[in-house]
């Protein structure tokens, strides 16, 4: 059994983590719907930030592995009968090496260049593609020229250039000359060939990005990070486990053993998370293939957690915030006493018979299926004092 929750933009349930909650209009919504905006691009090997949009590798001494991506580790061979000093490349990750004898070119070009550029001439169909550019560009310059000689514009030739280039600019169309179909010879490569390839080669590193993300509904700002690259740190947050409880269903014979319950008997559990500690009033809206016997109750801390002064009480603080079912025996009657005292402690109003276990920060509820159905559909509204949310909650057995 687990529990997972609708996003307004698709029938799919998702997990909590994956959903956030706009504190402007106070919907739901998922990196899916999410409206992404970019922070900034940078290569994750030097952290330094990349201006240009079309860039997409790193252009200084970052490599990675061509097979697994991680970054290689590069050293210099001096023990060369020659004496030439060669780089030595070895993937921590998968065991890919690779050798170069070009130091000196290396070091004055940068190496995320001079591997490019190596790469590009040992690449049959990237030499390929190098030559079709060089030659729709001559192609269209030859156009150009063509176009300003029939309309009489030799004025712009200056009088080093020959007078008859230009007569025969007026008569032919020299770009017509060229063989478009044997321009650049081409090998075919068949499935296997690609299989049996082995890269001998590193690539630059692959650039990353930091996005903030916007409030589909009304574009607010939801989720935005710090600028610097080596910073993980979130400036603004709006994850829905902080204003939302965490919810896990069960057997309703794991919470009550001596009760006499079937497989169609569910519990609910709610826990208020240490975000969420002013408390929240949860409402539900059981769907018609099951029964909910309480719809409404209150889930809040009833004191926040301060570290005790001895490992024993801090340990006995803590354990009144776990539900009853999950304690051991021994650690159960060392808490009995005072989980009792803040039950005692509640407003008349706030009891319920109906609820199978309470305690601080969490509550159990029972769930009763009436049909047989792969999930349920519940509605839950969370109400705090500065928040009013509802959506969908999904129970799947």
């Amino acid at each position: 059994m687990h529990v997972n929750w609708l996003c307004s933009c698709s029938k799919e349930p998702k997990s909590i983590y994956f959903l956030n909650v706009c504190r402007t209009c106070q919907q739901i919504s998922c990196n899916r719907c999410q409206t992404p905006e970019l922070v900034v691009k940078y290569c994750p090997g030097c952290y330094a930030t990349v201006e240009n949009g079309s860039q997409t590798r790193c252009s200084r001494n970052c490599l990675e592995c061509p097979k697994c991506h991680n970054q290689p580790i590069v050293t210099i061979d001096r023990l060369q009968p020659s004496g030439k000093k060669e780089l030595l490349l070895n993937c921590p990750g998968c065991g890919w090496a690779s050798r170069s004898g070009e130091l000196e070119t290396a070091k004055s070009q940068g190496l995320a260049s001079y591997f490019n550029s190596l790469s590009e001439k040992q690449n049959s169909n990237t030499a390929r593609f190098r030559d079709l550019q060089a030659f729709y560009s001559t192609k269209r310059k030859l156009e150009e020229v063509e176009a300003k000689c029939s309309q009489g514009m030799l004025e712009t030739l200056d009088e080093a250039t020959s007078r008859k280039l230009a007569g025969k600019l007026q008569t032919a169309k020299l770009y017509e000359l060229i063989n478009e179909e044997h321009a650049v010879p081409v090998r075919k490569m068949h499935a296997h060939d690609v299989s049996k390839s082995t890269v001998s080669l590193p690539l630059p590193r692959r650039l990353a990005a930091k996005y903030n993300f916007k409030c589909p509904h009304c574009d607010a700002l939801l989720t935005q990070v710090s600028p610097d690259p080596k910073s993980s740190r979130f400036i603004q947050e709006s994850s829905a486990l902080h204003l939302l409880p965490d919810v896990e269903a069960i057997p309703l014979t794991t919470v009550d053993p001596a009760g006499n319950h079937t497989y169609k008997d569910i519990a609910l559990v709610f826990r208020a998370t240490e975000q969420s500690a002013m408390g929240l009033h949860i409402s539900l809206a059981a769907p018609t293939t099951a029964y909910l016997p309480v719809c409404e109750f209150a889930l809040e801390l009833q004191e926040e957690y301060v570290p005790a002064q001895t490992p024993v009480e801090e340990i006995s603080n803590f354990a009144t915030r776990i539900p009853n079912y999950m304690l051991s025996r021994s650690r159960l009657s060392a808490v009995q006493t005072r989980t009792e005292l803040l039950k005692s402690g509640l407003q008349a109003t706030e009891v319920n018979t109906d609820i199978v276990d309470k305690g601080d920060g969490w509550t159990i509820i029972s769930l009763h299926l009436l049909e047989a159905a792969e999930s349920h559909q519940i509605q839950l509204l969370a109400s705090s004092r500065d928040t009013n949310i509802t959506l969908q909650m999904v129970v799947s057995l």
